[in-house]
């Protein structure tokens, strides 16, 4: 059994060598190849580098070169079946091979110009910090209608996670579908002076917070601004529409503050999902930069979003479905949800050459 193992492992050892020797031998050819291509022997081309193609010996980088150089060779022996092959192959290997005009030769840059080089769309996925902003429109809570002092506030620190399709429809204009699950929260604060005049004392003073998850539908139209001594970088502007679902709002008692006579009750989470709208509909605007990384690109986006569907429902704001929210003494105004939006995320190039021509 001894000796079987150490026949594999000799076996094993000697066919790895083989296989790095005849790598060698196949990079070696291609800068003879090469050679040979600039001495105008084009017909030795196919000799050096078929084999060495077909067996899988290159790395990506150089078996990108080796088809480069077989295009080049079938175009000048006039195989324009092969040529063809190989240029295809060239472009599913190296998805950004790009043409030199200075040492390509026309024909070569012709043949390639028949091909879709560009990605057929983009995939990305965001990392998204969210910042509710409630805009106010009725005040119809009792909290607010008898007491001098009440605010919304914007909550930091929300997150959300989201998948981005784009499409270009035209030149640097693309059609910028996405769907996102973010997390937002709502704080609400008012107090009362106390009774007598002037005096700093508040008697009365409540602040709690609302947690709200939404599944979000946003599609925009994107236009991206191109450097040319940066191409590295681009910048971009998009605007559109999204419908939103609320999935859950949830209000902690525990988050609850209640400066009056009687403490409110705490300990549980009251589910206030069905004391609001479901769908919120708004439009946004926003913008960012890319940087280019691997075969797509990584960007920096903000964005704000203006809402038109008021959140609240008005019949809720007294009565709300659990019972329980009265102990607290949270009560909801009529107001609209608007929101900042910070995100960063890796959007890849799908590629599929195809001749179009």
């Amino acid at each position: 059994m001894r000796y079987t193992f150490l026949l594999i492992l000799i076996f094993l050892s000697q066919l790895a060598i083989a296989q790095e020797q005849e790598t060698d031998i196949c990079v070696e050819n291609i800068e003879t190849a090469q050679q040979r291509y600039d001495e105008g022997r084009i017909q030795d081309i196919q000799a050096l580098l078929s084999s060495c193609v077909e067996a899988g010996n290159y790395t990506k980088a150089d078996e990108g070169q080796a088809l480069r150089l077989l295009t080049l060779a079938y175009i000048f022996l006039d195989d324009e079946e092969n040529a063809e092959t190989t240029m295809l192959r060239l472009l599913e290997t190296n998805h950004e091979f790009e043409v030199n005009p200075v040492i390509d030769p026309t024909e070569f840059i012709n043949l390639h110009a028949r091909y879709r080089t560009k990605p057929l769309f983009n995939l990305g996925l965001r990392y998204i910090f969210n910042f509710a902003q409630p805009i106010v429109t009725d005040l119809n809570s009792s909290l607010s209608l008898t007491n001098e002092q009440h605010v919304y506030s914007m909550i930091f620190g929300n997150f959300g996670v989201g998948l981005n399709f784009e499409y270009e429809f035209s030149e640097n204009f693309f059609i910028y579908p996405e769907i996102h699950y973010k997390s937002m929260s709502v704080a609400y604060s008012a107090e009362q002076p106390g009774p007598i005049i002037k005096s700093d004392t508040a008697y009365f003073k409540i602040e709690y917070f609302e947690d709200q998850d939404w599944l979000s539908l946003p599609v925009s139209v994107k236009y991206v601004f191109e450097f040319k001594k940066r191409p590295n970088i681009k910048a971009y502007a998009n605007l559109g529409a999204s419908v939103d679902l609320l999935l859950k709002s949830s209000l902690p008692s525990d988050g609850t503050t209640l400066n009056t006579r009687n403490d409110p009750e705490v300990g549980f989470t009251i589910i206030s999902t069905k004391d609001h709208n479901a769908f919120n509909f708004g439009v946004f605007a926003g913008g960012g930069v890319t940087l280019k990384m691997g075969e797509g690109f990584v960007s920096f986006e903000a964005r704000y979003l203006n809402s038109f569907t008021k959140l609240t429902k008005p019949e809720k704001v007294l009565t709300p479905t659990d019972p329980r929210q009265t102990n607290t003494g949270a009560q909801h105004d009529i107001y609209r949800l608007n929101h900042l939006a910070f995100s960063i995320g890796y959007t890849h190039h799908m590629y599929y050459p195809k001749k179009s021509k």
